[in-house]
């Protein structure tokens, strides 16, 4: 069987054979069961099986045929495909007249755009939340119980209400102290927290509000500095810094590999904004797109690391075509149920074969977004592990800090997009010519006279 593979794979490339020839095949057998039934196919399958390969060889030939010229089409059409997956749905009319038309047209475009930046805006207050979180333990241990921000506004009723709390909570902790006990962690955190909203407000406040309020957190900083109590206090701050700082690193990790920092590059799909992410990963770090770097950078990329990328790129591709083959599927299916005699669309048989269809649709889309994140981390990672070897295939100099990196790889962004020619940073190595040892190891290769560097000058080579 592996023979065969391996032959059938050199035959039509490993990338067709996977991502559109078995997915084209998949189609042209479930439409065959949608068109005459399982039955009908099966039968005629086990007659085929049955008579001489001398008598269907013509018939299989068509068959086989037929569904190389799909896939050859659907692969050929990939680049397409992506494009629509991606949400690449803008329409732009040439005439003036139809701008109607277009605004129309491009309704769907807006929505998915607007439906990614709602989630963008969501998301982005989500990790604000957790950044937030990181300002009270600084507000104790750099700013010792200061000046101090936050969003919450507080008017002069719940700040009393607040004080009076806080002082019986803080109260409570002390006791424990003073009993030898381990106090709650969370207890205590959420006692500083709240201490620290009451001081971001304490300037809107009357007097005698903020004298209270001056009393409370003197009192809640003697105790955090008292020698008897500091330590366990200032290691449960510091645990509490900790797991935000891991909390933030999450959020802020998980925002920047879903969505671009500027809501000017979102697009209509999830998955196109992906792929907008991608692209602009080496844009905000070295100063150049992939889309311009990419195309060269796959020259000296190894061979080891190219497989890989193009094992991802392959099951990127299947995903995509497969989900466009259901979706096709759920077209043909409808058109069945509809214009077949004495079909009704919902009758349940016609009605769950398209709703099917549909989900499975969706399942290779989810699974097409996985692929993108797993081939764009692995593209961000030839990225940064070989574009230092493009600038020696570039004969450009090597950068000795990551700022004047930053300015080579802009220059040459610029001058691909543009033709711009001012740079000022790039410079080309200066041609090495060949040293005396050298020549000695060329004639000596050529001749098979080993000539000494004491000698160079009676017997060296014209």
């Amino acid at each position: 069987m592996e023979p065969i593979l391996d032959r059938a794979q050199k035959l039509f490339g490993r990338g067709f054979l996977i991502a559109a020839f078995v997915p084209s095949l998949l189609f042209v057998f479930c439409s065959g069961v949608l068109f005459w039934g399982f039955a009908a196919l099966s039968s005629h399958a086990h007659q085929l099986a049955k008579a001489e390969w001398k008598e269907n060889i013509f018939e299989l030939g068509l068959w086989l045929i037929i569904v190389y010229l799909f896939a050859y089409v659907i692969y050929g059409a990939r680049a397409f495909l992506h494009q629509l997956y991606q949400g690449a749905w803008r329409v732009t009319l040439s005439f003036k007249k139809l701008e109607w038309l277009e605004w129309i047209l491009n309704r769907p475009y807006r929505a998915g755009v607007w439906l990614g930046t709602h989630r963008m805006r969501r998301y982005r207050e989500i990790a604000e939340e957790r950044v937030a979180a990181l300002n009270w333990p600084r507000w104790v241990t750099e700013c010792h119980f200061g000046d101090a921000f936050s969003d919450k506004k507080l008017n002069a009723r719940e700040a009393k209400a607040e004080i009076d709390t806080l002082q019986s909570d803080h109260l409570a902790v002390v006791w424990s102290l003073e009993k030898k006990k381990d106090i709650c962690d969370k207890d205590y955190w959420d006692l500083l927290a709240r201490a620290q909203v009451l001081r971001a407000n304490s300037k809107r406040f009357d007097k005698e509000i903020q004298q209270q309020l001056d009393e409370l957190i003197a009192m809640i900083r003697r105790t955090f500095e008292d020698p008897n109590y500091h330590k366990q206090l200032d290691q449960a701050v510091t645990r509490y810094r900790e797991m935000a700082k891991r909390e933030w690193s999450t959020a802020y990790g998980g925002f920047s590999a879903n969505f671009p920092e500027d809501e000017r590059w979102m697009r209509a799909t999830q998955l196109g904004i992906l792929n907008a992410v991608g692209d602009l990963y080496p844009y905000r770090r070295y100063g150049i797109t992939l889309s311009n770097l990419w195309p060269r950078l796959i020259h000296v990329v190894p061979e080891e690391a190219r497989l890989r990328l193009e094992d991802a790129n392959i099951y990127l591709d299947f995903t995509v075509i497969m989900s466009s083959v259901f979706a096709l599927l759920t077209v043909v299916s409808l058109a069945l149920a509809t214009f077949q005699p004495n079909a009704h669309l919902f009758y349940p048989r016609n009605f769950l074969i398209p709703l099917t269809c549909v989900a499975v649709s969706f399942v290779f889309y989810r699974l097409a977004i996985v692929a993108t994140r797993s081939l764009g981390s692995q593209v961000q990672a030839a990225v940064d592990l070989f574009r230092l070897k493009l600038l020696d295939m570039l004969d450009v100099k090597r950068p000795g800090t990551f700022t004047q990196e930053k300015e080579i790889w802009t220059e040459i962004h610029f001058f691909i997009e543009q033709a711009d020619l001012r740079m000022t940073h790039v410079q080309f190595k200066e041609p090495s010519t060949p040293s005396t040892e050298g020549w000695f190891q060329l004639w000596k290769a050529l001749t098979g006279n080993d000539i000494s560097s004491d000698a160079a000058g009676k017997q060296a080579p014209k």
